[in-house]
């Protein structure tokens, strides 16, 4: 499991890194702004540490928070 969440980790980079350097090719408008917006959320979820508060949990609904039991 560990090993996936690395890979998928290395790939979301990949991505991350390539999309902010052909940000300058994107006309501004409503799409760059979109695209800044989820760079922004994918860099907090690439940062975060298992024991942060504040966590995201879901790049589609950022508002979401972690139920626990007990």
């Amino acid at each position: 499991m560990r090993k996936a969440l690395r890979r998928l980790k290395g790939y979301t980079g990949r991505v991350m890194r390539d999309l902010r350097r052909h940000l300058c090719d994107i006309p501004a408008g409503a799409l760059r702004e979109e695209i800044c917006d989820a760079l922004v959320l994918t860099g907090r979820l690439l940062a975060q540490k298992p024991k942060d508060k504040h966590k995201i949990y879901s790049l589609h609904e950022p508002e979401v928070d972690c139920i626990s039991k007990g």
